[in-house]
Formats: C-alpha cells, sequence, structure tokens
C-alpha cells in the first residue's frame, strides 16, 4: 500500500484516544487482542 507513516500514526493517535490509551504504556495491538 502507499500510504505516507504519518497517516498511519496519525490514524493510530486518534484510535488510542479513542479507547483511552493516551500516556499508557499498553501496546495498540495488544489492547485490540484483548477485546471480546
Amino acid at each position: 500500500m502507499n500510504v505516507c507513516p504519518g497517516a498511519v500514526a496519525l490514524h493510530r493517535n486518534h484510535i488510542r484516544k479513542k479507547l483511552g490509551l493516551n500516556h499508557k504504556k499498553i501496546n495498540l495491538a495488544s489492547h485490540l487482542s484483548l477485546l471480546p
């Protein structure tokens, strides 16, 4: 895929913010794998 790394980081930060993961040590992928 031709996606700018900055765009990916921006969207990951938005997802982390929506999930309340800002300023926490848990990895986004780890958190998503724990969801039912």
